[in-house]
């Protein structure tokens, strides 16, 4: 049957969705199994499914930028948003405003990609913690640019001098040390002054 070969069809390739019929589109097991093959065919789906909780989360789970086709009312789901992010913190654009807000929303969007910087609500643009997570997490384009302007001009943010600590356990919150730049030691080699920047333990 049509609906037999077209779940064959999405399960080898999510995207096949797209060529399915109005029905099939809005068929859930058809949906489902598209979004479970790339997340991205959750753009294809219809009946409702964006906005199915299941179907959403499942298409984040398998590519997060899905989540700019999940349904409005989706986008202020908290746990949803919180799956999103910690996949990839630039879903953060597509959060509802309250979300952006959130600071432990936005903290572990910046923690997962330092530029989800710019989605964070104005409010927090100014907290120390998570504008230091966002340089740690920040490899060839500084954060700062989106920081409020005290945390900008704040010498201990600048990317060169942020470091976080290797030793920190994967998953949890990881210390931050401020590395000085290194001078010649008297007796030879180089020493530099490190001191902590974040009150957080791993």
């Amino acid at each position: 049957t049509d609906r037999e070969f077209m779940l064959a069809a999405v399960r080898n390739n999510g995207w096949s969705l797209m060529y399915a019929s109005d029905e099939l589109r809005g068929d859930r097991d058809v949906v489902f199994a598209a979004v479970g093959s790339h997340g991205g065919a959750l753009s294809s789906a219809t009946g409702g499914l964006r906005g199915d909780r299941e179907v959403v989360l499942a298409a984040i789970r398998q590519q997060p930028d899905a989540f700019m086709h999940a349904a409005e009312h989706l986008r202020g789901d908290r746990e949803i948003v919180l799956d999103a992010v910690r996949e990839n913190g630039l879903a953060l654009k597509f959060a509802a405003g309250a979300l952006k807000g959130d600071r432990e929303v936005a903290l572990t969007a910046v923690s997962e990609n330092g530029l989800a910087l710019e989605y964070v609500s104005e409010a927090l643009r100014g907290d120390r913690e998570l504008v230091l997570a966002a340089v740690r997490r920040s490899y060839f384009v500084s954060p700062l640019r989106w920081a409020a302007p005290a945390a900008r001009r704040d010498p201990e943010l600048q990317p060169g001098r942020a470091m976080a600590n290797p030793f920190a356990v994967p998953g949890t919150p990881a210390l931050v040390i401020l590395v000085e730049a290194p001078t010649e030691a008297p007796g030879g080699g180089l020493e530099a002054q490190v001191t902590c920047a974040s009150g957080r333990a791993a």
